[in-house]
């Protein structure tokens, strides 16, 4: 199978990255969970892109994995780009002084900044706002321990 995610974006040029983002950015609007052709949706390339982008490795791979998990949850009329606008703003500073909560403020931003490549349309926070309500209402019915941990590090963000 021919991967686009072959190398990594660091200690690359921009010249490398702007052909990268015009090769892999959807220009169309299209769902998150859309994907029933052979061409991988923005969401599939964003999965991608954190496992290549995000450090450490394993971090990475566990990010990617949860992700993978709450797609699956999603209502069908969420984009990346809602998602995008969501996590922008549970990156926002609020005085914390909490290492749990600047730490989790620091994977939202760096999932909004890696998101933000692969897609041009605007994103609305209503659509972010319905992801974390079906992300938070599968935690609440659920005894999986990965929806338990999201409950605790997604839907409860101060």
């Amino acid at each position: 199978m021919n991967d686009p995610f072959h190398t990594s974006p660091r200690g690359e040029s921009k010249s490398w990255h702007s052909r990268w983002q015009k090769n892999h950015a959807f220009q169309a609007k299209d769902s998150a969970l859309e994907g029933h052709s052979a061409q991988p949706t923005s969401f599939d390339q964003f999965l991608e892109a954190v496992k290549l982008q995000m450090q450490p490795e394993g971090r990475a791979q566990h990010t990617a994995g949860m992700h993978r998990h709450l797609r699956t949850l999603l209502p069908h009329d969420v984009t990346l780009a809602d998602l995008v606008v969501g996590w922008q703003v549970l990156a926002q500073s609020r005085n914390d002084t909490n290492s749990a909560v600047l730490s989790r403020r620091k994977t939202c931003a760096e999932l909004a900044a890696i998101a933000a490549q692969l897609t041009s349309e605007p994103g609305h926070l209503a659509g972010a706002v319905k992801a974390w309500q079906a992300w938070q209402d599968a935690s609440q019915r659920s005894a999986d321990p990965r929806l338990a941990a999201m409950r605790t590090d997604v839907c409860n963000q101060p």
